[in-house]
């Protein structure tokens, strides 16, 4: 019988009990810190308890170049469900037989949620439809139950076409002793019969696609999500990978960021932060391997977050040494109008495409190039009537607009269409030889000018511009 040591204890404690708090027990305190350029959390919310889903409403205005963020956990999976069965199992047992049976079953490869996972989902989705700063971009990990939390607890705001869904292999749970942090290939989560019910499908088929995933399908699809010789395994106990999507948020135009991924990710992500820095670290738990993935010194805090519950917090705009640049985050109640969905421009994700089909997310192509017509047809256009789905540059840093015209500008643009391709058949017309009738010799001709209407008038002043 295996004696329960302190260090035993800890350890099944950290590596296979989820996390079941309710939403408020003890306060937590967060101090400044120091660290990478770029974008950084140098200071925690004073608003987040443990187990608590925080109000990030009063986090506005944000700083200059900053970014709200919510790092949100996906809902309980059938996994979650069977740990806890073998946790139980093998505390009145005094052994781990049935943890690493767990571990180890295929039944549990990348798991979907459980009808009550889906019940919470729905209960977070509730709570976000009370917030009055919602995010203009939502980041998934590629594993079944993130996608499905994803959709269910955002399913309003994907369903607006202003909002953009972009998936990211990098945010994926770590542990890679449990067989249930293995992924599934591309092709299969497309025909995944749990996304394709959801209202929200249609977005994330497109997010799941090989023209927004040309960058990483090769190697999830192969090595990645379950790949052989341990090659899942190495991709899932990278620690690397979190900074690199570090660099990937900080260029994004967006500043309102959901990012939908998992426990052990988040404490990750957020004990990198530069809050963390100078603080005392516990050391990494021996079932957390490789301990190489995680930060260096160990951990800061443990955040504790109910399932389909999230941290949001304000990353700030730091340089090379670590400090910032400009006021921190206020973390107080809101001053000003608060920004809403209606006021963020739609913002187009250019590195999530497929170089030689950049044109499906801009503007129609003729033959891989800009057809000779369109172009005469946008510089006779003016600034305010832009063709439908044409981009329009803005001398903004943050973000490419796309313009998306109105049911009166549509109405204009149809109408001025029409009037110029009247003009050139005009023109056209004007330009050829009158026929004579071949029994006209006897017909009076008429050799008056007609009168000139309105719609002449408009013709030849087009005419006059071309």
């Amino acid at each position: 019988m295996l004696r329960w040591s302190p260090l035993n204890l800890l350890t099944m404690f950290l590596v296979f009990a989820p996390y079941q708090a309710s939403c408020a027990r003890g306060k937590l305190r967060w101090p400044r810190g120091s660290g990478k350029a770029g974008l950084g959390l140098v200071e925690m919310p004073t608003n987040i308890r443990t187990g608590f889903c925080n109000d990030a409403d009063g986090f506005w205005p944000l700083p200059e170049g900053g970014k709200l963020v919510w790092y949100v956990r996906h809902a309980e999976s059938e996994a979650n469900v069977a740990r806890e069965a073998a946790k139980e199992t093998d505390e009145l047992n005094g052994d781990f037989v049935q943890f690493n049976a767990f571990r180890k079953n295929e039944t549990y490869r990348d798991s979907p949620l459980t009808n009550k996972g889906i019940r919470q989902a729905k209960e977070s989705k509730e709570k976000v439809a009370t917030w009055k700063i919602k995010p203009s971009l939502i980041v998934v990990s590629p594993m079944t139950r993130a996608l499905q939390t994803a959709a269910i607890v955002f399913e309003k705001e994907l369903l607006d076409p202003k909002v953009q869904l972009v998936i990211r292999p990098e945010i994926r749970e770590f542990f890679p002793l449990l067989i249930e942090d293995s992924g599934r290939p591309l092709p299969e989560l497309r025909e995944s019969k749990e996304l394709r019910k959801l209202k929200a499908w249609p977005k994330f088929k497109d997010a799941l696609s090989s023209t927004r995933t040309w960058n990483w399908e090769k190697q999830w699809n192969t090595a990645w999500a379950q790949g052989e010789d341990g090659a899942w395994e190495e991709h899932c106990g990278d620690g690397h990978r979190l900074t690199e999507f570090n660099e990937w948020l900080v260029d994004r135009p967006q500043r309102f960021v959901a990012i939908v991924s998992h426990y052990g990710t988040i404490n990750n992500m957020l004990n990198r932060e530069p809050w963390a820095d100078g603080l005392p670290r516990s050391p990494i738990p021996s079932g957390w391997k490789p301990a190489e993935g995680w930060p260096a010194g160990g951990i800061a805090r443990m955040f504790g977050m109910p399932n389909a519950g999230w941290i949001a917090a304000v990353l700030s705009r730091i340089d090379g040494r670590g400090k910032p640049i400009g006021p921190l985050p206020t973390y107080q109640k809101p001053s000003g109008t608060l920004p809403t969905q209606k006021d963020t421009p739609v913002e187009q994700e250019e590195d999530d495409v497929e170089p030689v089909a950049h044109h499906r997310r801009g503007h129609r192509r003729r033959d891989g190039h800009e057809g000779k017509h369109e172009e005469e047809a946008e510089s006779r256009s003016s600034d305010r009537h832009h063709p439908p789905g044409r981009r329009r540059h803005r001398k903004d840093e943050h973000a490419a607009i796309v313009w998306k015209p109105s049911g009166h500008e549509k109405y204009e643009h149809a109408a001025i269409v029409k009037i110029q391709a009247a003009a050139r058949a005009r023109i056209r017309q004007k330009r050829r030889p009158k026929k004579r009738a071949p029994n006209d010799q006897d017909s009076p001709q008429d050799e008056s000018v007609p009168k000139k209407t309105a719609i002449d008038g408009i013709l030849d002043l087009l005419h006059d511009q071309e």
